[in-house]
């Protein structure tokens, strides 16, 4: 009998072992999309800030050129 506890012992911890290492990965996954998101978000948000000051750049040349 007391071989059989302790083989459900160890065999318990190894289940929970290999199971939080599992949620580990894949919270590890999920936080590794989340970044590369924000990463893309933030180059999209960049790149349309510099879309807009390049067209208010070309708005204030426009309206300057009679002062030349």
């Amino acid at each position: 009998m007391r071989l059989e506890i302790e083989s459900a012992k160890v065999q318990l911890h190894e289940f929970v072992r290999a199971e939080k290492s599992k949620r580990v990965q894949e919270l590890q996954k999920y936080a590794d999309g989340l970044i590369e998101n924000y990463e893309l978000d933030k180059e999209e948000w960049r790149n349309k800030l510099i879309a807009e000051l390049d067209r208010i750049l070309k708005e204030v040349k426009v309206e300057m050129e009679p002062v030349e």
